[in-house]
């Protein structure tokens, strides 16, 4: 058409991309320049500073980079752990007590038996009191007695196999804790007249915690003592203690001391006490104790 001039053809510029090379360049490029090793800051050689600051993978994934750093946190906490343990020396001291008792233990079974189990009952019932009243007389205070368990049931037995009902049978336990120790001989002897009523006695401290305390103290000076003798030997001498153990499963009380003065009773039968000698109740410490060695 006249008067319009011909189409002039437009031109659009297109940014042409870097080469993977060339990206691979820039990325490059970028990481060395925020690199904390090319920081205008002063280099660090610190252990804390090179594991945490110097790790490549810890800005890699954020999940990554905190197990990383966890695990570098417990490598780096647990060094001082590697380090060589000092020269020590390892000893056991042990010391024993023997002290005279200051408790009379005694206990008392009431054993009854019969076909009807209200009769039973009531006989158990009936002789407890009255054993509890023949304590009483002796000047035993209600402090001093304890009534234990009290129980009744089938008395049975097996013959060929079966079981066979005999009747009814009803216990009760009474015990006795008390300083009188002369009470002994008389309880025993009057106690034993009643056919159902079986008896156990004993001598205790009733508080063994200053003589374990002595003891204690004891067994630690033997410790020393044995490991002074021991690094002598070496050409050595100890130093201040690492640690002390005491094992209170190798503690040993005789609370009642019932089996040894059992021995002494049948050796000391004419004496004018009677048959059962109080004797010395045994208390015994262990410790473990680890001194440093020094040269």
């Amino acid at each position: 058409m006249a008067g319009k001039s011909p189409a002039q053809p437009v031109f659009r510029h297109t940014p042409s991309l870097p080469s993977p090379s060339a990206r691979s360049g820039a990325l490059t490029k970028k990481r060395i320049a925020f690199s904390p090793s090319n920081s205008p800051r002063e280099p660090r050689t610190d252990l804390f500073y090179r594991l945490f600051t110097q790790a490549p993978t810890c800005r890699a994934h954020p999940v990554v980079a905190m197990k990383l750093n966890i695990l570098l946190l417990t490598i780096a906490t647990s060094l001082p752990l590697l380090a060589e343990d000092p020269a020590s020396i390892k000893v056991h001291g042990v010391a024993e007590e023997r002290v005279p008792p200051d408790q009379l233990i005694l206990s008392c079974g009431i054993r009854t038996e019969g076909k009807e189990l209200a009769s039973v009952a009531a006989a158990n019932r009936e002789r407890a009191t009255e054993i509890t009243k023949l304590l009483r007389d002796q000047g035993l205070g209600e402090a001093e007695l304890k009534t234990g368990s009290a129980s009744f049931g089938e008395h049975t037995e097996h013959k060929n196999g079966k079981r066979i009902k005999l009747g009814y049978i009803a216990t009760t336990s009474i015990s006795v804790a008390t300083d009188k120790l002369d009470l002994h001989d008389k309880l025993w002897f009057e106690l034993a007249k009643f056919p159902e009523v079986s008896i156990s006695a004993g001598f205790a401290l009733k508080d063994r915690s200053k003589v374990r305390a002595t003891a204690r103290k004891k067994a630690l000076q033997a410790a020393r003592s044995k490991a002074e003798e021991m690094a002598d030997a070496l050409e050595a001498r100890i130093g201040p203690p690492l640690s002390v153990v005491e094992n209170p499963q190798a503690t040993q009380f005789s609370a009642s001391n019932i089996y040894s003065n059992s021995i002494s009773a049948v050796l000391s039968a004419e004496s004018d006490r009677g048959p059962l000698e109080p004797g010395l109740v045994s208390v015994t410490e262990r410790v473990e104790v680890t001194f440093e060695l020094v040269e």
